[in-house]
């Protein structure tokens, strides 16, 4: 039981820290996309930079989809092994 709260922990853990890496991205995408409208950069390279940061964000956002399912699995399955530990508890009461 214990090593799964603690998975659930680092699982959360890690949406935290890839929510705010999300959120960083974003923010970087949103000021390197503003640099390039004032900048004389050619509107390829804007475009390719784009397309990067935009594959970059859905990445990003796919992993924490896959995180959150995860913990969701892991959570259900501490909930399955809570109940079954509490019906064997009380077979030997």
């Amino acid at each position: 039981m214990k090593m799964l709260e603690k998975d659930v922990c680092e699982k959360q853990d890690a949406l935290v820290a890839l929510r705010q890496q999300l959120d960083d991205l974003r923010a970087l995408k949103h000021e390197l996309s503003f640099k390039l409208q004032s900048s004389d950069m050619g509107v390829k390279q804007k475009s390719e930079l784009n397309s990067r940061l935009e594959e970059k964000t859905n990445q990003m956002a796919a992993t924490i989809k896959q995180l959150e399912q995860s913990e969701k699995d892991l959570v259900k399955q501490a909930k399955t092994l809570n109940s079954v530990a509490n019906k064997l508890i009380q077979k030997h009461h």
